[in-house]
């Protein structure tokens, strides 16, 4: 089934409101997982190197740890409102958007910085860990753009998070998958969504503000 540029531009415009709310009664198959996994690792990546692994988590209890680190950290809870922070400690979660029906992990692989396969389709130096997380920045938003909007467009809905604490994430579930949790630059939940809005209703954290593109230029050359 292929959409029309009206139905495109819908499911592009779908994919700015974050989700904050999931109907985690219902499943998402296993074709549709491994399809928008394709699509995300078949966005452009400087000479088609592989500059991250894109790991998608089905398991809700998986889900709900990493869910659970999406927030500040200790630290920056203690300088902030005690309401607030007591209320991020009881288990209500900053980003709302990880605790999906799925959720997508978006990590840095650090060993192709300077591997021989880049040397040979570059032949350049190795980047900086610095310009190279920058660049691997880069491409992972547009697999992630990708990939929320290729979602919106199935009539699910994703919520991008980038506010997370490394040290809270399940390191047993690292370590099995040798992921570097201070590799992971990107969380995508997607899902079905709960409520005709994409805020939470009960929520004092998360409330109903959302905000409209402004300020576009469109220059035709």
């Amino acid at each position: 089934m292929s959409l029309d540029q009206d139905e495109f531009l819908s499911a592009v415009n779908s994919s700015q409101r974050c989700q904050r709310n999931w109907d985690l009664s219902k499943e998402i198959d296993l074709e549709t997982i491994n399809w928008l996994i394709d699509v995300g690792y078949n966005t452009p990546t400087k000479q088609n190197l592989n500059s991250f692994d894109i790991v998608c988590i089905k398991d809700r209890d998986v889900i709900q740890q990493f869910a659970n680190a999406a927030r500040n950290s200790d630290d920056e809870l203690s300088q902030i409102s005690k309401s607030l922070s007591s209320a991020i400690k009881q288990g209500r979660m900053q980003n709302p958007q990880t605790n999906s029906n799925i959720l997508f992990l978006f990590f840095m692989r650090e060993e192709d910085r300077d591997s021989s396969t880049k040397f040979y389709r570059d032949h350049g130096n190795a980047l900086s860990k610095g310009s190279y997380r920058v660049l691997t920045s880069l491409e992972v938003g547009l697999s992630a753009g990708a990939i929320a909007i290729a979602a919106n467009s199935l009539g699910l809905k994703s919520g991008f998070c980038k506010c997370f604490w490394e040290d809270a994430f399940p390191k047993k579930v690292l370590k099995a998958h040798k992921l570097n949790r201070y590799n992971l630059l990107l969380m995508l939940g997607i899902g079905y969504p709960l409520y005709d809005t994409h805020t939470l209703h009960t929520d004092g954290i998360n409330t109903s503000n959302t905000y409209d593109k402004i300020g576009q230029r469109r220059i035709i050359i």
